[in-house]
This record gives C-alpha cells, sequence and structure tokens, in this order.
C-alpha cells in the first residue's frame, strides 16, 4: 500500500496496526434499542433464528419492531 501519495510513519521498531481502535461508541442508539433487540448470541441453526425472530415480534406486538 506504500505509495507516493500515502503518509509514512516511523515507529522506530514498534508495531504500527492502523484501524483497531475505535474512538467512539453508539450509547444513545443502544439505550433505545437494548429492551426490543433479538439475542441471536447461542444461535446456531436457522430454525433457532427465527423462533427467537418470532418469539420477540409476538412480545413486541405490532408496529413496536424495526425503529
Amino acid at each position: 500500500m506504500a505509495g507516493p501519495t500515502r503518509r509514512r510513519v516511523r515507529s522506530r521498531g514498534k508495531a504500527v496496526i492502523p484501524g483497531l481502535i475505535d474512538a467512539h461508541a453508539h450509547l444513545m442508539r443502544a439505550a433505545e434499542t437494548w429492551a426490543i433487540e433479538a439475542r441471536f448470541r447461542r444461535c446456531r441453526y436457522r430454525k433457532q433464528a427465527l423462533a427467537i425472530v418470532t418469539a420477540k415480534a409476538a412480545e413486541l406486538g405490532p408496529g413496536q419492531w424495526g425503529l
């Protein structure tokens, strides 16, 4: 990726790994949606995912999901 239009940084022997630090958070969005999100952490199969979505939709009711 080095080239004439690229900025070079002298690391003096230290590692430079670009793009791994994210200095922002979506706290407001997370606060709005946490209670209505469907959780798929332990979901391994499509059938399980569909059951999770179906249950969450039934729990929330019409018009309450999909902000």
